[in-house]
């Protein structure tokens, strides 16, 4: 796990497990925020993460009939790019990559990768706006 420069609220929960890497700098992570990283996941500079936001890049697999305990899992990385803003309650899946000056609305589940200078919101997460300069 390598933070430069993180600042990081109350009650946030970083997991890098079984190997997994986390890069993050000069960010901000919102209080009760939750990230596990089973394989990678990158945070570029000046990323905002409100409140309560979920990123992991991993889940469990399951659909056999056994327990689920014993499935394993599925890791995929996430990226998110520079100055990237993600609101409250927002959960970004594994295998998304979102692209520079990317807005992601308040709980929104993101589950495909964003270009950059766009607004995503919804669930799943769809384009809203280009974001212009």
């Amino acid at each position: 796990m390598i933070l430069t420069d993180v600042y990081i609220s109350r009650n946030v929960v970083l997991i890098a497990d079984n190997c997994g890497k986390m890069h993050i700098t000069r960010s901000f992570i919102g209080f009760d925020s939750i990230l596990v990283a089973g394989e990678h996941i990158e945070i570029n500079e000046h990323c905002a993460i409100a409140e309560m936001v979920v990123i992991r890049d991993q889940d469990h697999v399951f659909g056999d009939g056994g327990l689920l305990k014993e499935s394993g899992m599925n890791h995929s990385p996430i990226r998110l790019g520079r100055n990237v803003w993600v609101g409250s309650k927002a959960t970004i899946l594994r295998g998304v990559s979102v692209g520079d000056n990317g807005v992601i609305g308040a709980s929104s589940v993101v589950t495909k990768n964003i270009d950059q200078n766009v607004l995503v919101a919804g669930i799943p997460a769809k384009v809203l706006k280009q974001i212009v300069k």
